[in-house]
């Protein structure tokens, strides 16, 4: 074998490697989104929960004291005029 066959050969198989390496980094960081998107479903899936929760106090809050709704109802208004 002459040392140009050699170096072919070797050329050959980088190609291969290099080519490996890149479906290699290509497939993890398409996992690595993966993981953020869920991190952040999880995210959005906690705040709603606790919105859910908030929401649920106070429909027990203002079941107990109705007039509450009024100042509620008032300070909701206020938030959002300004």
């Amino acid at each position: 074998m002459t040392l140009s066959k050699g170096q072919l050969a070797v050329t050959g198989q980088l190609v291969i490697v290099n080519d490996l390496q890149n479906r290699i980094y290509q497939g993890l960081s398409q996992v690595a989104s993966v993981i953020n998107n869920l991190a952040t479903i999880k995210e959005i899936a906690e705040c709603g929960s606790d919105i859910i929760s908030d929401v649920e106090a106070s429909v027990k809050l203002a079941k107990c004291d109705p007039v509450l709704l009024l100042f509620a109802e008032g300070r909701a208004r206020f938030q959002n005029a300004g």
